[in-house]
């Protein structure tokens, strides 16, 4: 599980510096964070249900993964499941509707808006490119 998260994380570090830290009991929550997400990003997706997994406050778990990642703990659930969604455009003939559902968006307003912020184009624009 591990090599999936360091994969991950790998994708949104590429031209950083890595400096070693010692507190490895920090990665170690911030790992167990990402295994959880790539668990449940198709679902309700609460940094709330996130902590509690680890047994750590929500507050201190929010900053100890946009500290450790670069990103806030919903930017990284919306990425996945945009990823998700993307995959599913480009395979199957699923409506646009049944993806974002499928993918943990609970709404279609939110998956096109969402969507569009982080691609640039529309998912119908998608599917048709």
């Amino acid at each position: 599980y591990r090599a999936i998260a360091y994969d991950i994380c790998g994708q949104f570090e590429k031209g950083r510096e890595y400096t070693e830290r010692k507190n490895l009991f920090s990665q170690d929550k911030v790992i167990s964070i990402l295994l959880y997400v790539n668990a449940h990003y198709k679902q309700k997706c609460l940094l709330y249900d996130a902590s509690a997994s680890v047994g750590f406050d929500y507050a201190y778990i929010s900053k100890l993964f946009k500290k450790s990642i670069g990103i806030t703990y919903n930017q990284y659930v919306n990425y996945l499941r945009i990823q998700e969604s993307k995959k599913l455009l480009r395979t199957t003939k699923k409506t646009i509707t049944e993806i974002a559902s499928e993918c943990g968006f609970l709404s279609l307003r939110v998956f096109n808006r969402k969507f569009s912020e982080m691609e640039g184009t529309t998912p119908s624009a998608y599917r048709n490119q």
